[in-house]
């Protein structure tokens, strides 16, 4: 076994990675974290908004983690919370003027990791990359949905 290479592990290395990165690179436009990223990104995709619910479907998260990662997003103004006109126990969220400026830099600098990491890989092999990374993200989701997680 000493070949075996686990997706999950170098997956999670350069999430940690990206982690630092972001951290360092966008904390000046008052976001920290890639959850509130994903959530501006998010959002910047649905000018009219989305319910939390939703957002917490599309980012494959909880409604709960949903509450909590907007939360700092409100307090400072890249985000606004409304009650839902179609269902008053539900909110609709979507990005404040101050988040929408800020998007096109956010992409910038997020695209400008995938451009260091990438480096010195041929486009043909990064796009060869991405095609297998979309597979096992199916493949994954669909053993999950099935629910027949074996234990072993």
């Amino acid at each position: 076994m000493a070949n075996f290479k686990s997706v999950g592990n170098v997956v999670s290395i350069l999430y940690r990675y990206t982690q630092i990165y972001l951290k360092e690179t966008l904390s000046d436009l008052d976001l920290h974290g890639s959850g509130q990223i994903k959530i501006v990104l998010t959002l910047s995709k649905h000018p009219e908004g989305l319910s939390q619910d939703k957002l917490a479907r599309i980012l494959i998260v909880d409604k709960a983690t949903v509450s909590k990662m907007i939360r700092p997003l409100v307090q400072n103004g890249m985000v606004e919370r409304s009650v839902n006109p179609d269902d008053k126990r539900a909110y609709i969220v979507k990005l404040s003027e101050k988040a929408l400026a800020n998007v096109p830099e956010i992409k910038r600098r997020t695209g400008r990791w995938t451009q260091l990491m990438s480096r010195n890989i041929p486009p043909e092999r990064m796009d060869g990359f991405f095609e297998t990374m979309e597979i096992m993200l199916k493949n994954a989701a669909d053993y999950l949905k099935e629910g027949n997680i074996e234990k072993s």
